[in-house]
């Protein structure tokens, strides 16, 4: 039920599918999709948190060898890997990432239940972000300069608005130097020494 949904939000927009199109396209009785997503807000929430499970699923993983990594050029080779793995997925499923700005712009515009559930999912990137970026540091034996909750928040703002740019130019896409860059930027904040 769940995939249909997924795939309803790519083709149509979460926006333009009713509950019972949904249960249609998964084959099930709109009683038995409502048992387990009573409203339509409940089902948009449990698209975004699929969504943004995938990414971290996937993009969560350390690279082989990484125990090796050491210090910050170890770090810088941890966060090069881990950027271009979660590019690797984003650049994959673009229309999913546009259900997630959907689900985003159609909570700034209507409040309630579809605003906390944009705030839900945006919280999740960024603690995913952050812990990752706990994670790298920890592998590589370095500590972060600044406040890691911090970076990972400018970490996901980056992000987020490289992924919007792509998705509005696709044949423009931002060039592997901006997530290159990205990764120095973030490794600029990184002291060696044990992390802590």
């Amino acid at each position: 039920m769940l995939e249909a949904a997924v795939e309803l939000a790519e083709r149509l927009g979460f926006s333009s599918f009713t509950m019972r199109d949904v249960a249609v396209a998964a084959g099930v009785s709109l009683g038995t999709l409502q048992y387990f997503y009573p409203s339509k807000d409940e089902l948009v929430r449990a698209v975004a948190l699929e969504l943004a499970d995938q990414v971290v699923q996937v993009a969560g993983q350390l690279p082989p060898g990484a125990t090796d990594m050491r210090g910050v050029a170890g770090l810088d080779n941890l966060l090069t890997q881990a950027v271009e793995s979660w590019w690797g997925i984003i650049s994959s499923t673009p229309t999913r990432r546009l259900v997630t700005y959907e689900i985003a712009t159609n909570g700034i515009r209507g409040g309630g239940p579809i605003l906390d559930t944009a705030l839900l999912q945006y919280r999740l990137n960024t603690a995913y972000i952050t812990a990752m970026l706990v994670t790298c540091a920890e592998v590589a034996r370095v500590n972060w300069a600044i406040d890691v909750d911090e970076l990972g928040l400018f970490a996901m703002n980056f992000m987020d608005g490289y992924v919007l740019r792509w998705l509005l130019e696709p044949e423009a896409s931002p060039a592997s130097a901006q997530r290159r860059t990205l990764v120095k930027a973030i490794v600029a904040f990184a002291v060696e020494g044990d992390a802590t």
